[in-house]
């Protein structure tokens, strides 16, 4: 099952959407013609070098955030939205942590 995508406002964007590449929707992830970004996606691109970006992927998952608290991804994700966010960002050196 493809994964749910984000505009930058937060909002869920419905798969076969059209979206002028202008939007800056569109990237280099692994469905570049999927207009959006999913929660995965976001966390990486906050791992940027380019500050823009990172402020970009952050502001977008404060609005992912907002908008789940007042239940507005319900119907569209099966999954808790808190949930999917913490698995999500979840560093992929967190296993290591304990070690430290």
């Amino acid at each position: 099952e493809s994964q749910v995508r984000f505009d930058f406002d937060g909002k869920i964007i419905p798969r076969g959407t059209e979206i002028h590449p202008d939007k800056g929707l569109h990237h280099h992830g692994e469905e570049p013609s999927a207009a959006g970004y999913t929660i995965e996606e976001l966390f990486i691109l906050s791992r940027s070098a380019i500050q823009r970006q990172r402020e970009i992927a952050l502001e977008t998952l404060v609005h992912i955030t907002q908008r789940a608290r007042h239940g507005l991804y319900r119907k569209h994700v099966q999954q808790p939205m808190l949930q999917l966010l913490l698995d999500s960002g979840e560093s992929p050196y967190s296993a290591l942590i304990p070690l430290l």
